[in-house]
């Protein structure tokens, strides 16, 4: 231990790179211990290591300019608070818009969702529409040359019943034939003749 310094500091080295104990003056009665860093780059803190300034006196000062600066702060503050409230308050207004505007949105987003299903379902109704158009159409034209194959007109079956027998009277009888002759087929045509 090496003694020193002016008004009754004692200064010991505990390691010369790590830190630097200061004990204050016996008539505080208290032991402050302030480990300090060699690489300290704060200016105050170095200026009052470098003046050998009394630490407790130095405390005192810097509690009482922390004390006036925190006096300010809370002066400050409550100067503001009317500001500040009213600001919470726009705040608070405009998240609850903004909460407005999101469940709205959401609405609309599940309407669009069940919209696009509904047009989905109709794109599929009117493809499947489509296709049965197309079976009645296919089916209305095999059974229309079905039926011209096979049905007896009643102006046929009257000139061949009524009629005399003359060249337009056979045309009546080679028709009358070739309808026999196709329900006689065993199978029709595909395409109904």
């Amino acid at each position: 231990m090496r003694g020193g310094g002016r008004r009754g500091f004692k200064r010991e080295k505990i390691e010369e790179r790590t830190s630097i104990a200061f004990l204050l003056p016996p008539t505080n009665h208290s032991l402050f211990l302030c480990f300090i860093p060699p690489s300290t780059t704060d200016p105050a803190i170095s200026a009052a290591l470098n003046k050998n300034v009394n630490l407790s006196e130095y405390s005192t000062v810097l509690d009482n300019q922390l004390a006036d600066s925190e006096k300010l702060c809370v002066e400050a503050y409550a100067g503001k608070s009317k500001s500040l409230t009213k600001l919470q308050a726009n705040i608070d207004d405009c998240d609850n818009i903004l909460a407005g505007m999101q469940e709205m949105l959401l609405g609309f987003q599940a309407d669009l969702s069940g919209i696009s299903d509904e047009i989905k379902h109709l794109q599929e109704e009117s493809m499947t529409m489509g296709v049965k158009l197309r079976n009645r159409k296919s089916a209305e034209h095999r059974v229309r040359a079905f039926l011209s194959n096979v049905v007896v007109s009643p102006d046929l079956a009257k000139t061949i019943c009524n009629a005399d027998v003359s060249a337009d009277y056979l045309a009546y009888v080679i028709e009358l034939n070739e309808k026999h002759a196709y329900v006689s087929r065993r199978e029709p045509a595909d395409d109904g003749r």
